[in-house]
């Protein structure tokens, strides 16, 4: 893991090198390990590529994915959730600007839908202020509309 520190970003923009990326994270690494390569992936500038995590095209999959890993995990008896890093690290208050972009919206469905249920809850309740805003865009965008879709159910 000490070999990747560094180069995490650089890593997952190949497919192979990506590849083993997640076979760390998901099968080797420990609740430390994994909270170093997530910090080091998102720091304080959430970006890549000079975008938004959450707007990058390839970015909101990475997001997406690794809140579904966190399911799995949960059944092999791994420690540890992504989404609950996620949360604490970036903070609901900062996720709530992501719900103005259609690939941000969709991140924050993933969430909704996490197999956490204290982080579905806590998502729910803080991004619950935006659904009259969220309603007046939902046709701009298919994820600002599976959102709302999520936020209302």
């Amino acid at each position: 893991m000490r070999s990747f520190k560094g180069h995490v970003r650089k890593l997952l923009r190949h497919a192979e090198a990506s590849a083993i990326v997640e076979y760390a994270y998901n099968d080797k690494a420990i609740l430390e390990q994994r909270n170093m390569l997530t910090e080091e992936l998102y720091g304080n500038t959430f970006q890549l590529y000079k975008l938004h995590i959450a707007e990058h095209p390839a970015g909101h999959l990475v997001l997406k994915w690794l809140i579904e890993q966190d399911k799995k995990m949960k059944e092999r008896g791994r420690e540890g959730c992504f989404a609950k890093t996620l949360i604490e690290r970036v903070g609901v208050k900062n996720l709530k600007s992501w719900a103005s972009v259609n690939r941000g919206a969709i991140i924050l469905s993933s969430l909704l839908q996490s197999s956490d249920q204290e982080v579905a809850n806590k998502v729910k309740a803080g991004l619950k202020s935006l659904i009259p805003a969220l309603e007046k865009r939902k046709n701009t965008s298919k994820g600002i509309e599976m959102l709302l879709e999520k936020l209302t159910a």
